[in-house]
């Protein structure tokens, strides 16, 4: 009985068992396909990576420039002692103008009628300077003398007879005379010459000290050194090679209470700004510049003098190298003025490996793009970093240096 009903059933129970194996089929096979529609919608929701080749080509550069601030040097006032005697400090003689340039042995001003000169010292003179005189001080003059070609000597700390000679050539050849003995000088020659005269009347008596004679001779030459071939420390003004007057005071004016008689501004004038990483490379030591803007009249000339590690950016400044540019000395500069600083580029095409700029990115290391090491249409896509430096850009190009090879692809934006 029971096996006529096993029979019986047999067939649906195959059937049931068929329909659930189709089921569970279909369901695995379900998970696995995605419709047309479920391919679009998920490739949309994929991150795809925007890239671009890498190309061999020629780019005319673009003129590159920086911002910058103009700083004109240190300004020094001329402030004298005052004169000898009873003689005022008045300026009896303006020998300079605004915005002239003073070099070692121009004279700048004449205080009641006596000149002062710069001189090249590196320090100044701290007193005045006779026949005879020796120390650093002595050899400064010398070495300053020297390089004004009036032939002092051998730059030897002592104050003799050639350079003598070479502080009168200095004196006429600023229209002066060489600067006149003071009275207790002259004096003590002429009390040296009647000791010495008094010496020699004794000569052959028998209180005679021969030793006396001797004293009285040497005693005669040191004083008559003191009264001639001297030069006075107010009379000398130390400048640290050359300077550019930017105030003069009037003749006429009186120089008390540390009223300067002229101002001069020393130190070199350049222009200082960063430089972005992007341009960073074109600023060079050594590169030629032009420099415009409300911080000067006129173009000025100039050259990139130094150029620092890199800064990090901050409230005011991205980040970048300080560039320090020295500029020509000229009229029309201003301290603290706003200057753009223009690189003098070529008009030849420079040729090489070509990125579309948007391709170059910041690192804290410089400049880099990311090349792919996979096909752009692959998610995810891999990529490695490659530093690259920016030689030109233009039309939102950029013509790099770096392991980057044509046909090679890079990742944009």
């Amino acid at each position: 009985m029971r096996a006529e009903r096993w029979r019986r059933a047999r067939p649906w129970v195959i059937v049931a068992c068929v329909a659930v194996l189709a089921c569970a089929a279909a369901f695995i096979i379900g998970t696995q396909v995605r419709s047309p529609w479920e391919e679009a919608r998920q490739n949309a929701n994929a991150n795809v990576v925007a890239s671009a080749g890498v190309i061999e080509g020629e780019i005319l550069p673009e003129a590159v420039s920086l911002d910058g601030t103009i700083s004109t040097g240190t300004v020094t006032p001329v402030v004298l002692d005052s004169p000898p005697g009873e003689l005022k400090p008045v300026i009896t003689r303006q020998r300079v103008s605004v915005g002239d340039l003073v070099r070692s042995g121009t004279p700048l001003v004449d205080v009641a009628d006596r000149p002062v000169i710069a001189l090249a010292l590196p320090f100044p003179l701290y007193r005045d300077l006779f026949a005879g005189d020796t120390g650093s001080d002595v050899r400064a003059v010398q070495e300053a003398l020297a390089s004004l070609g009036l032939h002092p000597g051998q730059a030897d700390g002592v104050l003799g007879a050639r350079t003598q000679t070479a502080i009168s050539e200095l004196y006429r050849s600023v229209g002066a005379a060489t600067p006149t003995p003071a009275q207790d000088d002259l004096t003590a020659v002429e009390e040296a010459r009647a000791a010495l005269q008094a010496a020699q009347a004794q000569v052959g008596e028998p209180t005679a000290d021969g030793g006396d004679l001797a004293r009285a001779r040497v005693e005669l030459q040191a004083a008559e050194a003191r009264a001639a071939g001297w030069l006075p420390a107010r009379e000398v003004f130390a400048i640290a090679g050359q300077a550019t007057v930017t105030s003069a005071a009037a003749v006429g004016t009186v120089l008390n209470d540390g009223v300067p008689a002229v101002e001069l501004r020393t130190g070199q004038p350049v222009a200082l700004g960063r430089a972005s990483l992007s341009v960073s490379d074109s600023f060079t030591v050594g590169a030629v510049v032009t420099v415009t803007g409300p911080g000067t009249t006129a173009p000025v000339a100039g050259t990139v003098s130094a150029a620092s590690d890199f800064r990090e950016a901050s409230d005011t400044q991205p980040p970048g190298y300080e560039i320090t540019v020295s500029l020509e000395y000229g009229e029309g500069l201003t301290e603290g003025g706003q200057v753009t600083v223009s690189l003098d580029n070529t008009d030849e095409p420079l040729r090489g490996t070509v990125v579309p700029l948007a391709a170059i990115r910041e690192t804290e290391g410089g400049l880099a793009v990311l090349v792919l090491d996979t096909a752009p249409s692959q998610v995810p896509a891999r990529s490695h970093e490659v530093e690259v430096s920016v030689r030109a850009s233009r039309d939102g190009m950029a013509l790099v240096e770096g392991d980057v090879r044509a046909g090679e692809r890079v990742v944009v934006g």
